[in-house]
């Protein structure tokens, strides 16, 4: 019922509202470069977790500040699991800001 896209959006629309959803926000991995430039090597050495790949297509800083990629797939794989968590957390969102 609910593409990638409408789920991206809903993310969104909730991040901006409480950031309850950072743990689904990733970057394209061709913007790492420009994230990375303020960082040293080993500080950026650092950031790299085990299982991080560069050949993958999004990254993420997690809450301990470590790089975590994701392939495409697992990107949609992520989204298209939780999406009924996704879409009910929305629809909650929505219901709240309608009765304030």
């Amino acid at each position: 019922m609910f593409g990638r896209n409408e789920l991206i959006y809903m993310i969104d629309k909730l991040n901006k509202y409480d950031e309850s959803m950072t743990e689904y926000v990733f970057c394209k991995m061709n913007t790492l470069d420009e994230r990375l430039k303020n960082y040293t090597p080993t500080e950026i050495i650092k950031m790299i977790t085990i299982g991080f790949e560069i050949t993958d297509d999004y990254y993420k800083f997690d809450v301990n500040n470590q790089l975590i990629s994701l392939s495409e797939y697992d990107y949609n794989k992520l989204l298209n699991d939780d999406k009924d968590y996704i879409v009910s957390r929305y629809y909650a969102m929505l219901d709240k800001l309608d009765n304030e």
